[in-house]
């Protein structure tokens, strides 16, 4: 809206301001989410994200002014001040959430279980590039087939030994499975596409059975 001089009127300057701001808002929702599903890019697509939360957020600042100046009504100054707040706020939030995001940087974690078979667990929001299990009783390793971009951990679910899960190929399998696994000590190593080391545990085989994992 206008006023009678033609010039955009104090409430419109205000309104555009709180729709940028909750644009910035959605922006880093969205971002934040994206860094808690894919681990290995949350610094670099989060850091844009809040990047561009925070370049709204400015630009809603300086439309909650402009709308204070244009309305010098102490109730016009009011909402522009208290928007303007909120604006710094999520300025100052995506600034946290980054910083404690890029801190927070630690390796998968991998975990082993048993049921109906040999399962190998990874920490989910990690892309596994390749799997292998080494031990006692022999070899066994998978790899993506698309290594620049394997599939999540947590849409594989879990990766039980034997078996090739969408998105891998098996590479060696000296490891007898047709029945119970060999007693013995054993290790795990996976493979994730970014700048972490390899995910690594350790189980034993006593009797057939699963007897203790660790890292």
């Amino acid at each position: 809206m206008t006023n009678n001089d033609g010039k955009v009127s104090a409430a419109t300057l205000i309104g555009i301001g709180l729709a940028t701001l909750a644009f910035a808002g959605v922006v880093l929702y969205a971002g934040y989410r994206f860094a808690l599903r894919d681990v290995c890019a949350q610094n670099d697509r989060y850091s844009i994200a809040a990047l561009a939360a925070i370049i709204a957020s400015v630009i809603s600042i300086i439309f909650f002014i402009w709308g204070a100046v244009r309305g010098r009504a102490w109730r016009t100054t009011l909402a522009a001040v208290a928007s303007s707040l909120a604006s710094l706020g999520l300025i100052a939030f995506a600034a946290f959430l980054f910083l404690a995001l890029s801190m927070s940087e630690s390796g998968a974690e991998v975990s082993v279980s048993e049921d109906n078979g040999l399962h190998i667990s990874v920490a989910e929001g990690f892309r596994v590039r390749s799997l292998r299990v080494e031990g006692t009783g022999g070899r066994w390793s998978i790899k993506a087939i698309d290594e620049m971009r394997p599939p999540l951990s947590q849409n594989v679910a879990r990766y039980t030994l034997g078996q090739t899960p969408a998105g891998y190929d098996e590479q060696e399998s000296t490891i007898k499975l047709d029945g119970a696994l060999p007693d013995g000590e054993y290790r795990v190593e996976a493979i994730i596409t970014c700048p972490y080391g390899p995910a690594r545990a350790s189980f034993t085989i006593k009797q057939g059975k699963l007897h203790s994992s660790g890292f």
